[in-house]
Order: structure tokens, then C-alpha cells, then sequence
């Protein structure tokens, strides 16, 4: 890969760390991107740090991801509902994140009588088909599951709606993969800013909140 001679400055948007693939063609590739750029990127400091081992030259900045939930939301109460409502919401590639954690999700009972658990999945067609995964039969009684279809042409209403209607939001990862400790702060975000708690995986750039 050869950096063009017209003196044109290159800028890379670098959201997801793929440059430490070694075993894929796409991380020379993004090697290459990054020791080319003349200006990178980043949604969060961790990330940007990361970038550091790929390039001398290039100047790195620190733009974090917009927000898609338009009106901040006020927080939901779950005293006196007859259900809890969780949602778990992402692509099908970080669905094994939330299948992890599933066998102790199942062990959560409701102190009160009667109140019911609704689980709601929201992701692509490659992760509900994951879904055959998950045995419904499996669930306690006092569970229920619903599985929504994430709609490109509908966002970001349909993800306003299901985040509204959610008490609680789960975003599981792995803080030990490199690929996605310096995720950006979006999700974490839209949950706080659509009045849903989300409970979260440990990631540095999730950690960044509390210094900002």
C-alpha cells in the first residue's frame, strides 16, 4: 500500500480496533490505513491510545460518537409494576456477549409476587436467528421473551421506543479484548439518556464517563 503523491491529506474515522488482527488480511490493511493517515479519528481516549502503536505521524484526536436518543427521558420506576422490563440490543456479532451471561440472568427473581420479567432481544436477522440458542422453555415461569427486528429505515424511533419502554438495558463485552475496550460511549448513553439503567461490562471508555 503506497500513500498517494498528490499531497492530499488522508483523514480516518477509526471506531472499531481492527489493526491487531494479525490473522486477517483486513488488519494489515488498516496497519497500512493508519500509518498513512495524516489525521485519525477516535470516539474514546482509550482508543485513541491504541492508535498510537500504528503511527508516528499521524495526529490523533478525540471525537466521541453522537447520541441517537433525540429527548432526554425521565427514569422509570419498577415499584408497583406488575412487570420488569430488560432489553438487550446490538448486532449479531455481540450476541455471544449477552449468550455469556445468559445462565446467570436466569437465577434474577423479583422480590414481589406476581411480577414478571420481560426480556426483550433487539438486534439483526443474524442474531435472532442466534436466538435458536436460546431454549424459551428454559426461562422461569415468571419470564417472558420477546425478539424485535432492528429496522434500518426506522431508527432512531424504533430504538427511542424499546430503550423507553426498558427498565433496565444490558451491555455485556469483554474489557479483555482489545477490539472492544475502547468501544465508543454511545450505548452507555442512550440508555441514560432514554431514563433506562444500563448495566455494563467494565470497558475503559465506559470508565471514561466517570472522569468527564
Amino acid at each position: 500500500m503506497e500513500k498517494a503523491n498528490n499531497n492530499n491529506p488522508i483523514a480516518t474515522i477509526y471506531s472499531d480496533n481492527r489493526a491487531i488482527e494479525e490473522e486477517y488480511p483486513i488488519g494489515e490493511f488498516y496497519r497500512n490505513l493508519l500509518a498513512f493517515s495524516d489525521l485519525i479519528i477516535c470516539p474514546s481516549r482509550k482508543l485513541a491510545k491504541a492508535v498510537q502503536l500504528h503511527t508516528r505521524t499521524s495526529k490523533i484526536i478525540v471525537i466521541e460518537d453522537p447520541w441517537q436518543i433525540r429527548s432526554e427521558m425521565d427514569f422509570k420506576s419498577i415499584n408497583n409494576q406488575r412487570s420488569i422490563n430488560i432489553i438487550w440490543f446490538g448486532q449479531a456479532t455481540n450476541f455471544k456477549y449477552f449468550m455469556s451471561i445468559f445462565p446467570e440472568m436466569l437465577t434474577i427473581k423479583s422480590k414481589s409476587n406476581g411480577v414478571k420479567i420481560e426480556l426483550t432481544i433487539l438486534t439483526d436477522p443474524g442474531g435472532l436467528a442466534q436466538l435458536n440458542k436460546l431454549d424459551a422453555n428454559s426461562l422461569p415461569t415468571s419470564w417472558s421473551l420477546r425478539m424485535v427486528e432492528w429496522k434500518k429505515s426506522d431508527q432512531p424511533k424504533q430504538l427511542e421506543d424499546e430503550l423507553a419502554r426498558a427498565h433496565i438495558a444490558l451491555i455485556p463485552s469483554d474489557p479483555n479484548d482489545p477490539r472492544k475496550n475502547g468501544v465508543s460511549h454511545n450505548r452507555l448513553i442512550d440508555c441514560l439518556r432514554a431514563g433506562c439503567i444500563p448495566i455494563a461490562s467494565p470497558l475503559d471508555s465506559y470508565k471514561e464517563l466517570d472522569s468527564s
